[in-house]
């Protein structure tokens, strides 16, 4: 399978150049982010709760972490917090996982 593109939608990340935002990551293999995020969970990609994802598949090329900061509306503090991000190979072994419509 390899990710399709149309006219005006770019689907690469601005911060890792070939990482997709889980998003990003539904939506090419037709499902919903929470369907997706359910699906990562079953199979083991990440943490039971929270979103991070695991290190043996971080180190397989399957996923990624993406670190960022903000600034607290509030109190000014910065703030942490990381995001998952899917590689292409990650999107490519889900859908041959049976993850996904996409066909």
């Amino acid at each position: 399978m390899h990710p399709q593109r149309t006219a005006g939608q770019d689907y690469r990340s601005p911060y890792l150049p070939d990482h997709y935002t889980v998003e990003t990551a539904a939506a090419m293999l037709g499902i919903g982010k929470l369907e997706l995020f359910r699906e990562l969970r079953r199979l083991g990609l990440i943490e039971k709760r929270g979103t991070k994802p695991k290190k043996p598949y971080i180190e397989q090329g399957l996923m990624s972490v993406r670190n960022s900061s903000f600034n607290h509306p509030g109190t000014g503090k910065r703030g942490y917090y990381q995001r998952p991000m899917i590689t292409p190979a990650g999107v490519v072994w889900l859908h041959d996982q049976g993850v996904g419509n996409a066909s």
